[in-house]
C-alpha cells in the first residue's frame, strides 16, 4: 500500500514559504538578524525519527469492508526548515516543514524511499529570555505522504499535529525531542487510501536570529 508524482510538500506550499519569507523581510527590519528571538527567525533541522504507521483501504459508496494493514515501524532521517518572526524573547511563531526520510517495503515487497512529511504553523515558547533556555513548542498543519524518488506514483494529504520540546543550549543552537501524528489519504477510482502515522523525532536544530 505505501507505494503511492515526486512532489513531497503540498502543491502551493513554496509560494507561501516564500511569501512568508518576503514578508518578514519587509517588516523587520530593525529586528533581523540581531542575536535577538524578536524579529524575523531563519533555520534548519537534522535529525533521526521512528515512523509507526497503518494503512487502510476504504471503498465509499459501497458494502465493502475496510481493509487494513498491520503497523508498520521504521527508522530514518529528519530533515527541516523554520521560517517565522519572534513576538518577543520568548514567543515564536514560525512555519516549519519537516521530513522524515526512511527507507520500507511496498506491498509487492520492492523497497521504496518515503517522505512522511509535515508542514506545521507553530508557536515556540521560550523559558528564559536569553542563552541557554528550555522550550516547548506545538503546531499543526498539513500532512503528506509520498514515495518521491519513485516513478508513477502519487501523494496524500490529510492534517497533521505535533508537541514537542527541547533545550538551547547557545545562541542559536538547539536539541529537541517531538512527537507527531498525521492521517493523510488520497482517493482513486473510488477506493480511498490513508495512512496514519506516528513519528518519534530526536533533532539538532540551528537558528539564526
Amino acid at each position: 500500500m505505501v507505494s503511492e508524482r515526486r512532489s513531497a510538500l503540498p502543491r502551493g506550499l513554496a509560494p507561501i514559504l516564500l511569501g512568508s519569507l518576503l514578508l518578514a523581510c519587509a517588516v523587520t527590519p530593525a529586528h533581523g538578524f540581531d542575536g535577538r528571538r524578536q524579529g524575523f527567525v531563519l533555520g534548519a533541522t537534522l535529525g533521526a525519527g521512528t515512523t509507526s504507521f497503518t494503512q487502510q483501504l476504504t471503498f465509499p459508496g459501497t458494502d465493502l469492508p475496510a481493509e487494513r494493514s498491520g503497523e508498520v515501524h521504521e527508522h530514518g532521517v529528519v530533515t527541516g526548515l523554520r521560517i517565522g518572526y519572534g513576538l518577543d524573547e520568548h514567543l515564536v511563531l514560525s512555519v516549519e516543514p519537516l521530513v522524515d526520510w526512511f527507507r520500507t517495503s511496498d506491498p509487492v515487497r520492492r523497497e521504496v524511499t518515503v517522505s512522511d512529511g509535515l508542514a506545521a504553523a507553530t508557536l515556540s515558547y521560550y523559558f528564559h529570555d536569553g542563552f541557554p533556555s528550555l522550550y516547548v513548542a506545538s503546531g499543526a498543519g498539513v500532512a503528506v505522504w509520498a514515495t518521491p524518488m519513485e516513478s508513477h506514483t502519487t501523494r496524500q494529504l490529510g492534517g497533521g499535529l505535533f508537541v514537542g520540546g527541547g533545550w538551547e543550549f547557545q545562541h542559536g543552537l538547539g536539541a529537541g525531542l517531538s512527537y507527531a501524528f498525521g492521517w493523510p489519504s488520497r482517493t482513486t477510482q473510488g477506493v480511498r487510501l490513508q495512512t496514519n502515522t506516528k513519528t518519534f523525532r530526536l533533532a539538532l536544530h540551528a537558528t539564526a536570529y
